[in-house]
């Protein structure tokens, strides 16, 4: 005796069609408690979506399969009368068990599966972290679909990572015929890593105007193209990057405080790995360190005395790990004699924030990863704005199916050394978001 699906509820991911489709009702000879079943279940989803594609312009589709009711088997699948599958638009009236506290845990692991698929749009595909970050993204086996935008080479970048064996199919965009519009459209979660290096000869406010430029553009497209999408930002200085993008949003109507975030993923993969070592650590990642306030130089604040398990750090060593952790790129561009930055790094941090949002909008809880968000906006968040005085800030996020589901409060746990490096934060921050919110209301001359 067990529990199988009777009905599904149909989605679709085309920008064309939002809500219901219809009613999916599987076969009822296969059982879901072995790989086969699971595979008939992909072979289902497969037709679904030739289906859904001719609905739409023969543009590639993806389906979304929610299960809604189960029904109790008492004997085995192969003497069951084998039964077709069925597409239904309309959901008509049928005898079945409604999900409870008792089924649904049952079908929770092939729910997820079934219901993993998702849209995902790199822009600065082409970059130093946008090429390994989108060799990442690809082995995903959460993407089905991955478009790539970059002003150069996309159409290469997308030919090398499609020959790999992964689910994701990939394609890649450039400006003209209307690219960057043709590769936004469908997308539920766009990464930004777009960007240029500093060069010699260019001063920082050179380097701010050309990168906030850049992902003023890209967050204009978004706000007119998929302005449900969620939205994470990695482009440099992210501390005001994302106050751009919160602006552009603004003006568009269409800002979702939830859904916007600047990935400060980095810091916290640094102060893991550099604990690690001091620590004697042998797998870092299994450490939690938190690490709140901005993403460069002196706005970064590790938080040590929350750090899960808890750490000794020899007080000889403290300030200098504090320094590393803030100045980590540093060392990174002195490594690489100036002719780089922390490009691979920067890449993995990308796509393991990527990849969680992924799973928290796909349905599964208990996620927390620390983010720059706008905190007014967030469940949360207004009490931790209050206590530091900034609008955007980086703290532990709870992701769930709609973004940015609660911001914790650690803030006020920090002891008295990690306030002062918190008051020092602050002030820079000030300076870096009203920079941001000005470049938009005020747009430099050209």
């Amino acid at each position: 005796m067990y529990f199988e699906p009777d009905c599904f509820r149909v989605y679709t991911s085309h920008a064309l069609a939002e809500g219901v489709l219809g009613w999916f009702f599987p076969a009822e000879d296969t059982d879901l408690r072995d790989i086969n079943g699971l595979e008939d279940y992909w072979h289902d989803t497969w037709i679904l979506e030739t289906f859904a594609t001719s609905l739409f312009e023969d543009r590639p589709v993806t389906i979304l399969l929610e299960l809604t009711t189960v029904r109790l088997c008492t004997c085995n699948p192969t003497e069951q009368q084998s039964v077709c599958p069925a597409f239904i638009p309309n959901h008509p009236k049928h005898p079945a068990q409604p999900l409870t506290a008792a089924t649904y845990p049952l079908f929770l692991k092939t729910h997820a599966i079934l219901s993993s698929a998702i849209e995902l749009f790199v822009a600065g595909a082409a970059g130093g972290i946008g090429q390994p970050l989108s060799l990442l993204l690809k082995a995903c086996p959460l993407i089905t679909e991955l478009a790539l935008y970059d002003v150069v080479n996309t159409p290469g970048v997308a030919a090398d990572l499609s020959h790999i064996s992964s689910p994701a199919k990939i394609t890649g965009y450039l400006p003209k015929d209307d690219g960057m519009k043709q590769a936004f459209k469908g997308a539920e979660l766009v990464v930004i890593p777009a960007g240029i290096p500093r060069k010699p000869g260019m001063t920082r406010d050179d380097l701010f105007k050309i990168n906030a430029g850049i992902v003023q553009g890209l967050v204009q497209g978004i706000a007119e193209i998929c302005p449900k999408a969620f939205v994470l930002i990695i482009s440099n200085p992210v501390n005001s990057t994302v106050p751009i993008a919160a602006e552009v949003l603004k003006r568009a109507n269409v800002f979702d405080p939830t859904r916007l975030f600047g990935v400060t993923t980095l810091d916290v993969v640094r102060a893991e790995t550099f604990v690690g070592e001091i620590v004697g650590s042998k797998n870092p990642s299994e450490l939690v360190i938190p690490v709140v306030g901005g993403h460069s130089g002196e706005t970064i604040v590790p938080l040590f005395s929350q750090a899960q398990p808890s750490v000794d750090i020899p007080a000889d060593k403290l300030d200098a790990l504090i320094n590393r952790v803030q100045f980590g790129g540093d060392e990174v561009v002195k490594a690489k004699d100036g002719a780089g930055s922390a490009t691979l790094s920067m890449a993995y941090a990308g796509f393991r924030f990527a990849e969680k949002v992924a799973k928290a909008v796909k349905g599964e809880s208990g996620i927390i990863e620390p983010s720059y968000v706008y905190l007014p906006g967030i469940e949360g968040g207004e009490a931790i704005q209050k206590a530091v005085g900034v609008d955007f800030f980086s703290v532990p996020i709870e992701l769930g199916p709609n973004g940015a589901k609660k911001a914790i409060d650690i803030v006020s746990k920090a002891n008295d050394a990690e306030k002062k490096l918190l008051s020092v934060a602050v002030e820079g921050l000030k300076g870096n978001i009203e920079k941001g919110v000005e470049f938009v209301r005020n747009p430099p001359q050209k």
